[in-house]
């Protein structure tokens, strides 16, 4: 299965103070299924769904990681350049 990169990586500060790199579709998904430690809200939900269609098929790597960002910024995730 193609893990549909993304064009940049999204760097993120999580709650163990450790600086994430998640560089595809694929790592965005099992980061939001299994390591997410906030409740699940709408964009949560929102981006696993959008990340399942983009590795089925439907949908680029863009779209999958706009979603991401979007979760991320609803858990209060920090973001780093």
């Amino acid at each position: 299965m193609d893990s549909k990169p993304f064009d940049h990586p999204v760097k993120f500060m999580a709650t163990n103070s450790l600086v994430r790199h998640v560089t595809n579709t694929d790592e965005a998904l099992y980061f939001l299924e299994h390591k997410w430690p906030y409740v699940e809200g709408q964009a949560h939900q929102h981006a696993v769904q959008i990340s399942r269609e983009v590795l089925g098929g439907r949908g680029g790597a863009e779209k999958a990681k706009q979603a991401f960002l979007r979760a991320l910024d609803e858990g209060q995730f920090h973001l780093v350049d």
